[in-house]
């Protein structure tokens, strides 16, 4: 899933990106998370390495987003690897961005004007193919 939304206001270095995902998306099996240029690098952040906190009982993930000062003229994008959704289509709450300075004081919340588009899943089973002559 990619996650587009703007920044309402400058970022200093040092500040965390928590991502509320609605309850029609489970965040467990969520194991990598990417971030474009907007935080001032392409980073990705995993469970593994301790760069992803996943809150599962919150339905949030929490990165540290601020490589360097950024001003809010920028757009944020960030990509969730993994993420489970319904196998129909339903109608679901926003994504709630809220954004933090290093020593967790909130700085700003979002909760309109994300867009997020979900990718296409992959089959992961083996299939074998069969072709009859009749």
């Amino acid at each position: 899933m990619q996650l587009n939304f703007y920044l309402p206001v400058p970022l200093n270095q040092g500040c965390k990106v928590t991502v509320e995902l609605p309850v029609q998306y489970s965040i467990e099996t969520v194991t990598s998370v990417n971030s474009l240029m907007v935080f001032g690098r392409y980073v990705k952040y995993t469970v593994e390495d301790g760069t992803l906190l996943i809150l599962k009982d919150k339905n949030q993930f929490i990165i540290e987003a601020c490589a360097t000062y950024i001003e809010n003229d920028k757009i944020g994008t960030i990509y969730i690897s993994q993420l489970r959704q319904w196998k129909f289509e339903k109608a679901t709450d926003s994504v709630k961005i809220y954004i933090t300075s290093g020593s967790d004081d909130k700085i700003a919340q979002i909760e309109s004007g994300v867009t997020f588009t979900p990718f296409r899943g992959e089959i992961q089973a083996k299939a074998t193919a069969v072709n009859e002559v009749v």
